[in-house]
């Protein structure tokens, strides 16, 4: 779960090869999200791809006509990488835990501390559950990064919609945009 969510902030960097690729996968639409915004869908599925999990759809709005510098992305986890996702979406402090035990752990290994504050809060849409992450630079207060998480149990799997972005209000609403159609917080939906 925090590798997709540090690959995510990434998208930008990626974009470029990403569009390299592009003729060998074809990029999927997110569902849902604001068709006025210039979103860029990326063809990142066998990048992303793990024998824990598959990426959807993937989605950023970064250039000149976006509002806001915002990712989505859809993903299915399943297996072993499922089981740890449902026990993060039970209790999304581990995940604050674990992000502030790396930092604890670059410090000890004399790395350039990072400095930033954490703070998770667990967020629902309908019957998807999930959590808010986000990261603010201590050195730097106006420099943050949201991320929300939404998923919902398909079988011994589950089906994942992760909007990262600097916005909270932005990336929640994309988020929920997105649930709605992907997980069927509206009532509709795979």
């Amino acid at each position: 779960m925090i590798r997709i969510f540090l690959s995510i902030r990434r998208l930008p960097a990626l974009a470029l090869a990403a569009s390299l690729a592009g003729c060998a996968y074809m990029p999927q639409q997110v569902a849902g999200l604001d068709p006025h915004d210039a979103w860029t869908s990326l063809p990142l599925r066998a990048w992303l791809a793990e024998e824990r999990g598959e990426a959807e759809a993937i989605a950023a709005c970064f250039g000149g006509d976006c509002r806001d510098r915002i990712g989505v992305g859809v993903f299915v986890l399943k297996g072993e990488a499922a089981r740890d996702a449902g026990a993060v979406l039970d209790d999304p402090r581990r995940l604050a835990a674990d992000l502030r035990a790396r930092e604890r752990r670059d410090e000890n290994e004399k790395r350039k501390k990072i400095g930033v504050a954490i703070d998770v809060r667990p967020v629902t849409a309908g019957p998807a559950r999930g959590f808010e992450l986000t990261i603010t630079s201590r050195q730097d207060p106006a420099r943050v990064a949201v991320g929300v998480v939404l998923a919902r149990q398909e079988g011994d799997g589950l089906r994942v919609v992760m909007a990262v972005g600097e916005d909270r209000a932005v990336v929640d609403a994309a988020a929920r945009q997105a649930a709605a159609e992907v997980l069927g917080a509206n009532g509709r939906g795979k």
